[in-house]
């Protein structure tokens, strides 16, 4: 797995703003910061706007 730093640099976003967008804090990111992120984790703009898969926790579902 790719650490922060290395996220945040390949990004081209700093590192306290690419920590706020992966913990989901109150950011809201551009279009230009997705087109970054995809470039940086060599992903599609759309594979970062996928939902999270759904948890099972002890026989529930409860969603992440």
């Amino acid at each position: 797995a790719m650490e922060q730093e290395e996220a945040a640099w390949r990004s081209n976003l700093a590192l306290r703003a690419y920590q706020r967008l992966e913990s989901g804090g109150d950011g809201n990111p551009t279009l230009v910061t997705l087109a970054r992120l995809s470039v940086a984790f060599e992903v599609g703009v759309c594979d970062l706007l996928e939902p999270l898969p759904r948890r099972r926790r002890a026989g529930l579902d409860v969603q992440g």
